[in-house]
């Protein structure tokens, strides 16, 4: 996946424009943080396509991957 429109998407439509942390390992620890946003974004988008709310696509999953414990 390019990297372009990730970057693009957090300063654009998420506001992140500069890291508020000096240092490297709290910069590191910022940008993880970015980029989970970005991904439960995409997960929720994805869950709407479906017309799934987030429990029913946890529900779903878990079924999928046999982790029912009924």
């Amino acid at each position: 996946m390019p990297v372009e429109p990730v970057i693009g998407n957090m300063s654009y439509n998420l506001g992140f424009k500069e890291f508020l942390l000096r240092g490297l390992k709290k910069v590191k620890g910022e940008y993880v943080l970015m980029c989970i946003a970005h991904n439960f974004i995409k997960i929720r988008n994805y869950l709407r396509e479906l017309g799934l709310s987030l429990k029913e696509g946890l529900a779903k999953q878990e079924r999928l991957l046999g982790l029912n414990s009924s």
